[in-house]
């Protein structure tokens, strides 16, 4: 590294990627489990355990997405800013 070339590597390359998929995925998710409850809860069987279930599930699931998408995101920033405390520390020592 005394040339100040930074090697970049295709971990690093993707995690863009990675996180606007994660972000698609997230979405498309909600919305479905948002559309699972409006039908769900405008069932003509309410009462039914079936469906206070699959509600249920629709919820953590929404919970869990966002959960992940979060950390995801959490981890992309820090590892930017890791990235980014590298370069300083590299250039300011050309």
């Amino acid at each position: 590294m005394s040339c100040g070339v930074v090697a970049v590597s295709h971990r690093d390359r993707l995690m863009p990627v990675n996180e606007h998929f994660l972000g698609a995925v997230s979405v498309v998710g909600a919305v479905g489990n948002l559309v699972t409850l409006v039908v769900l809860k405008h069932a003509a069987d309410k009462q039914n355990t079936a469906n206070w279930l699959l509600q249920t599930l629709a919820v953590v699931d929404s919970l869990y997405l966002r959960a992940v998408h979060l950390l995801i995101t959490w981890s992309t920033l820090c590892t930017c800013a890791i990235t980014w405390e590298y370069l300083l520390i590299t250039w300011s020592t050309l």
